[in-house]
């Protein structure tokens, strides 16, 4: 290891062998110098040499390859400086232009071309610019529009179109194939998990135990019983004050009483029992309030009780504004609109093949697919002779930015490895930003959740470390950093609690004698004194300025 200090939590991300292990890295916690750190660790082990061709590992960019690629190197040069006639570090350094460090798109183009053949592939395809794809995009979608509309004699695809168009062309219903054909190929086996999905559409399943009934069921008692606290929250503010308990205490306890009874029943999960609880609701009659002059305590009551009753409200009029059998109603008449949709795109994407074929094209989720499906048995779902030849090739696969990955990288990330016994995972589930792109952070959580901490888990288990702190941040910075998130995120929202395992701790050192503040900027794009006649600027500029 080199001469750099490092933290105990880093020592053990570094060193740590045997079994998969997850690092969950805060920002600024000095990551990718653990990640390079640990490669080279690895292959300066003359006792259990890995060569450095011997290593897969995926980043997310072919700019951040290429900087591993770089420090990696620079390192072992490092090392090579004070062992000049070291033969190991030598041969290190010349398997370094045969090291695999690539982005998973790169490593999959790699192993399709050297295995064209038998993916009954053209020799000479290429990778498909997004202009050009973009256009067999439209036309794929055109013609199996055409296609469904010739052959639509029951008239389930007219009522698809119905329900989706906007009357005047398909513009719609091509944009809705093409957002749900993006959002499928991020699954491996995706003909299967569309399915999976037609089969949720049952009548028969009672509203209170599908995933639409419980989400809302859940969301509905987090709504009340929010609303039930600051009802209390409310009444405790008049305590003390004759002319604000006389006029609203008895109204407010009678509210809270009725948000206690409607709190129960959904947490009961009666559905009905809410729709008619929610439709008959009624709040207190406030009495007049004379003689008291707090109109900001006023205001503030009176506009918490407008809250309460605008959420209220809300459930009523859009989550439990049907009956569980008007819900049934509705699910049967979903149910062959949703078959003829994914019929629809299942056609959509074997025709979008043909043309990718026609033209010798590939786009990027298509490389990701053809190594699966020849690495999986369709159906067993067991690796191949392929993959197990591929198995060999690797001691361990490590993963960078393991936040923004999918379900279908993730996947042929394990059917590369040894039984899951030779993985690296490092990213922080915080700073997942590429959803748009199909990234699935809950990927992250699930082993964060279920991998068990290092110090006590066994050294062939899966195993998880946290590095918390963060080298680049005073500890102001950290520290107001850490008071917003705590207060922000949950599970319900951002998936995960942020507690003080999660927090940020200052690793760096600065001068002493100098404190810092940190400013909090709360913009708001609704200015109520703005000029109506002055012309408003874009949002981002706006918040750019």
């Amino acid at each position: 290891m080199s001469e750099r200090s490092w933290t105990a939590e880093q020592a053990q991300a570094i060193q740590s062998r045997g079994g998969t292990l997850l690092v969950s890295a805060a920002a600024g916690s000095g990551k990718t110098a653990v990640l390079v750190e640990r490669v080279v660790s690895m292959l300066l082990d003359e006792e259990h040499p890995v060569d450095a061709d011997r290593l897969l590992v995926v980043t997310f960019s072919n700019a951040a390859a290429r900087e591993m690629r770089q420090r990696i190197d620079a390192r072992l040069a490092q090392e090579q400086a004070a062992r000049p006639y070291s033969p190991h570090l030598r041969r290190q350094r010349f398997l370094m232009e045969r090291a695999h460090i690539s982005t998973i798109h790169a490593f999959c183009l790699d192993l399709i071309s050297k295995h064209a053949e038998e993916l009954d592939l053209p020799a000479d395809f290429i990778l498909g610019e997004e202009s050009r794809l973009s256009l067999l995009r439209q036309e794929a979608a055109a013609q199996v529009i055409e296609t469904f509309y010739a052959s639509d004699e029951d008239g389930s695809f007219s009522n698809l179109v119905e329900l989706l168009s906007g009357g005047r062309d398909d513009s719609r219903i091509i944009d809705t194939i093409l957002k749900l054909y993006e959002f499928i190929r991020s699954h491996p086996f995706y003909e299967d998990w569309l399915a999976g999905k037609e089969k949720m559409y049952d009548p028969a399943v009672a509203v209170g135990e599908t995933v639409w009934g419980k989400t809302i069921l859940s969301y509905g008692a987090e709504a009340v019983e929010y609303c039930g606290q600051m009802n209390q929250e409310l009444l405790e503010e008049m305590e003390g004050i004759p002319e604000l308990e006389k006029a609203y205490g008895a109204p407010f306890r009678e509210d809270g009483q009725r948000l206690a009874q409607l709190l129960e029943t959904m947490r009961s999960g009666d559905w009905d029992g809410c729709c008619q609880q929610l439709k008959t609701f009624s709040f207190g009659r406030l009495g007049a309030l004379r003689g008291f002059e707090d109109d900001v305590l006023k205001r503030r009551i009176q506009s918490g009780r407008d809250q309460i009753k605008k959420i209220v409200k809300g459930l009523s009029q859009r989550q439990f504004c049907a009956n569980a059998q008007e819900f049934k109603e509705d699910i049967a008449d979903l149910k062959p609109k949703v078959a003829t949709l994914f019929s629809l795109v299942l056609s959509y994407d074997q025709q979008f093949a043909r043309l990718k074929k026609e033209q010798k094209l590939l786009d990027f989720s298509d490389l990701e697919h053809i190594v699966l499906q020849h690495l999986t048995d369709p159906e067993t779902g067991r690796p191949t002779e392929l993959a197990l030849e591929i198995q060999t090739r690797y001691r361990e696969i490590l993963v960078d930015e393991y936040q923004d990955v999918n379900r279908v990288q993730d996947t042929i990330f394990n059917v590369l490895s040894q039984k899951g016994k030779n993985l690296f995972f490092v990213g922080d589930v915080k700073q997942s930003i590429y959803r748009f792109r199909m990234a699935d952070p809950t990927l992250f959580l699930e082993k964060y959740q279920t991998f068990s901490p290092y110090e006590t888990g066994k050294e062939d288990e899966n195993r998880r470390i946290v590095l918390s702190q963060n080298f680049r941040s005073r500890k102001e910075v950290l520290e107001a950093t850490n008071f917003l998130f705590s207060n922000l995120m949950s599970e319900a929202f951002g998936e995960m609690n942020y507690t003080e395992t999660e927090a940020l701790y200052p690793g760096a050192s600065y001068p002493e004698g100098t404190e810092y503040g940190v400013e909090l900027r709360v913009l708001e794009w609704d200015d109520p004194e703005e000029d109506p006649d002055e012309e408003k600027p874009s949002k981002t500029a706006w918040e750019a300025d």
